[in-house]
């Protein structure tokens, strides 16, 4: 199955960043997400070499929440007050507990500048 088209939530610079997305099956059931991994990045298009951002549950930037299906992806103050873009392309991997990947989902993901620093 290919990944679902999901435009992110705007990160606000300099404001901690948190989106919690559900995983269910197409008959509704939530995936178990046990010992499973995750890793999203952005790239300003497709085919850049440079990433804008890596999170993944190696990092913490990406929580993922076992038997309830969810993945929270996350970011600190610190780390959006230092992105220096304002809209990418991303895509988020998830690594099954038999090594399995799926492609979940890819979008663009837009950072708004803000007033207060």
């Amino acid at each position: 199955m290919p990944a679902g088209k999901l435009n992110l939530p705007e990160i606000d610079k300099r404001a901690t960043y948190r989106v919690v997305l559900t995983w269910r099956n197409k008959d509704k059931s939530l995936v178990d997400l046990t010992s499973c991994s995750a890793k999203l990045q952005v790239r300003s298009t497709i085919d850049s070499a440079i990433v804008l951002l890596e999170l993944s549950t190696a990092n913490n930037g990406i929580v993922l929440g076992g038997v309830l299906g969810t993945i929270t992806i996350q970011a600190t103050n610190t780390i959006t007050s230092a992105l220096t873009w304002t809209t990418g392309q991303y895509d988020l991997l998830i690594t099954l507990a038999n090594g399995e990947t799926k492609r979940l989902c890819e979008g663009t993901w837009d950072v708004s500048e803000g007033i207060t620093q």
